[in-house]
């Protein structure tokens, strides 16, 4: 009787969304260039982080509705790699004089805290932190024969877990979900897998796509993450990762580019670096040549159906942008990255034309998840870009 009710909730939300994303599927953006910020993050209200130099120091700052504000540093600057619904904030500080990287996160008020657990060499940062305020990143841990890199979990109080690899050295976590589970990477005895722990320490090896790495940048509430992995022909494929059925590839772009009228490049790799709610994710795909100096890089973005856009089809051409990296995007759809205006390196927000349609989406998205039950939710993800 469960299964058959867990059926007909998984069936509705189907019916109920199809409209939502079919519209929402194909947006034409309007593109707001950020200056000389680097954009790594958005938060839901449009609420940016990153860093920008300034005074030859690359900085922590913050970038709301054009306006730009540096984040509180130890002098010797640092980054911003997340940013909360509530403002919080985090990353790493550069420390002085040795200017290694150092895990911090900063509050609402912008006030400034290294977290606990790592020291000064080597490096260590922290990567995501979700809303009840558990953070997910990595740094070192003592040991005999040289420092080793973890997966680390800070609790709100501050406590920090160190998470093992699979019988390798290293493990990394790239973000963090609604139940406390780390997302990242582990090495094994002679590969990287994509991998998660859970809110245990557990670790779960989601694996990989037949080559020698895999990882998982980010996560959703729902528990879908994504990331790349590389096949056993050396190639780099965009992948998405549940729990219940580990890593699996998202499409690359297809067809060809022109390059200086007569060269044609096809498309060979893609990677992908966040999901919002919907689920919709966010990356690039680029191209080799005879020449590497003529690889093309172009943003992306995957839908729910499993089908991927390149971002530049979908601006007017006459604005001069080329959109090359998508890093991150909110639940309402706008997109934040890297790309070149008029030949020269830029940083983007695309910001969806018809607005309507982005909140129509994710409106429909938040009412129905909170009416499904908890059985039903916890199976929801394993179907999601489902091709």
């Amino acid at each position: 009787m469960m299964r058959v009710r867990g059926m007909v909730y998984l069936w509705t939300l189907c019916i109920l969304l199809l409209p939502a994303w079919s519209a929402w599927g194909q947006p034409f953006y309007t593109v707001t260039s950020l200056g000389s910020m680097i954009p790594l993050a958005i938060n839901e209200d449009g609420v940016i982080v990153g860093s920008a130099s300034i005074a030859g120091v690359q900085t922590p700052v913050s970038w709301v509705a054009g306006h730009q504000t540096p984040l509180a540093t130890l002098g010797a600057g640092g980054r911003a790699d997340a940013i909360t619904r509530t403002l919080e904030a985090v990353g790493y500080v550069l420390t002085t004089p040795i200017a290694t990287q150092q895990a911090s996160q900063w509050n609402a008020q912008g006030r400034l805290t290294l977290l606990p657990g790592v020291t000064s060499d080597p490096a260590s940062a922290a990567t995501a932190k979700n809303e009840a305020g558990w953070i997910a990143g990595y740094g070192d841990i003592p040991d005999q024969g040289g420092p080793l890199i973890r997966a680390k979990r800070w609790s709100p109080l501050g406590v920090v877990e160190n998470l093992a690899p699979a019988g390798g050295s290293d493990s990394f976590a790239g973000a963090i979900d609604a139940s406390n589970r780390l997302w990242g990477s582990t090495e094994t005895a002679t590969e990287t897998h994509a991998a998660l722990w859970d809110a245990q320490g557990t670790l779960h090896d989601l694996g990989m796509l037949g080559g020698l790495f895999a990882t998982i940048f980010d996560v959703n509430h729902s528990g879908i993450g994504v990331g790349f992995s590389t096949t056993a022909s050396g190639a780099s494929v965009a992948v998405y990762a549940t729990a219940a059925g580990g890593v699996q590839p998202l499409p690359m772009l297809q067809g060809v580019v022109e390059l200086c009228g007569h060269i044609l490049a096809r498309w060979i790799g893609c990677n992908a670096y966040a999901i919002n709610g919907v689920p919709q994710a966010v990356g690039f795909c680029w191209t080799s040549t005879p020449n590497p100096s003529l690889t093309v890089e172009h943003a992306v973005s995957w839908q729910n159906d499993g089908s991927v856009t390149d971002l530049n089809a979908r601006i007017d051409p006459r604005v001069g942008w080329v959109l090359g990296h998508a890093q991150d995007m909110n639940y309402v759809g706008q997109i934040v990255g890297q790309g070149w205006l008029n030949g020269q390196v830029g940083c983007f927000l695309l910001t969806p034309a018809d607005e309507t349609i982005a909140l129509a989406a994710y409106e429909v998205v938040k009412d129905i998840r909170r009416t499904l039950p908890a059985h039903v939710r916890e199976r929801l993800p394993a179907g999601l870009f489902h091709r």
